[in-house]
């Protein structure tokens, strides 16, 4: 819903207000000029003119609360060109992993909907086996592992046994 919000705000040119909770403090009343949706890694950021700190933004979408958009249109100004350009050469500089996974047919939207492109496969047991290119981090492990027996990792074998691992440890937090 956010994105959709924002992606109206961008093309229609329309002042917006939302609360920013920044570094874990509470939330402050942005009054932003959207400008651009930009994915980083695994994460949505909207960069903007932000009218308090009267300078350009970035602001990531899952730290935005009651996002309204205002009747109040804006003049676009010119995007700063080499803020862009460092923004996204720092996204695209970050490490990347090949990952090859089985998973259940009903569950493959969920990768495709966060990492396009998507090689899929169908296997002879009907799961199938997909090929991804994701950001390596910490989020990893608890994103597959979200997936519970709908994903298997079949390589890289380092991070199929880091999750045998976690999952070895979470069962023994049941016995």
């Amino acid at each position: 819903e956010r994105f959709a919000l924002l992606r109206q705000a961008i093309f229609e040119r329309r002042l917006t207000v939302f609360s920013y909770d920044a570094n874990g403090r509470a939330g402050s009343i942005r009054t932003v000029e959207a400008m651009k949706l930009i994915c980083r890694g695994h994460d949505w950021y909207l960069l903007a003119w932000c009218r308090l700190r009267e300078d350009y933004r970035y602001f990531k979408l899952t730290r935005m609360a009651d996002l309204e958009l205002t009747a109040e249109k804006f003049v676009r100004r010119p995007l700063p060109a080499q803020q862009i350009r460092d923004a996204e050469r720092q996204a695209l500089a970050r490490p990347m992993l090949e990952l090859t996974v089985q998973i259940a047919p009903e569950e493959v939207y969920r990768l495709r909907d966060e990492f396009c492109p998507l090689k899929v496969e169908t296997l002879a047991n009907g799961r199938l086996l997909a090929k991804l290119t994701v950001p390596k981090g910490p989020w990893l492990y608890p994103y597959l592992l979200a997936f519970g027996e709908a994903l298997e990792v079949i390589a890289p074998e380092d991070i199929r046994q880091e999750l045998g691992r976690r999952l070895k440890k979470a069962g023994e937090q049941y016995r």
